[in-house]
């Protein structure tokens, strides 16, 4: 009996294709202007790093992303959008 295994991997170039597209997207759209937003892809771990001021901002990077991502031909069901928060404290 044949047998075949299911591989569910994303393609690295197109997610950096997407990364790509998105940042420049960032950094022509109104409501980004003059802010401090940054959106980085760690090809090593496969993360993508996001910086911005608010959560509304943060809501419209990972809709841009989303857009993006599904016009590479990415589940962007493959995405996970989770909060790493580190805490800064002044001395």
């Amino acid at each position: 009996m044949p047998s075949f295994d299911i591989v569910s991997k994303i393609d690295l170039q197109r997610l950096d294709n997407a990364i790509n597209v998105a940042i420049k997207e960032i950094s022509t759209r109104y409501d980004f202007n003059q802010s401090k937003t940054k959106v980085e892809l760690d090809k090593k771990t496969m993360m993508i790093h996001i910086l911005t001021e608010n959560d509304m901002r943060m809501k419209a990077v990972e809709g841009i992303i989303i857009g993006r991502v599904m016009k590479q031909a990415i589940d962007p069901q493959s995405l996970d959008f989770g909060k790493e928060l580190s805490s800064l404290r002044a001395i």
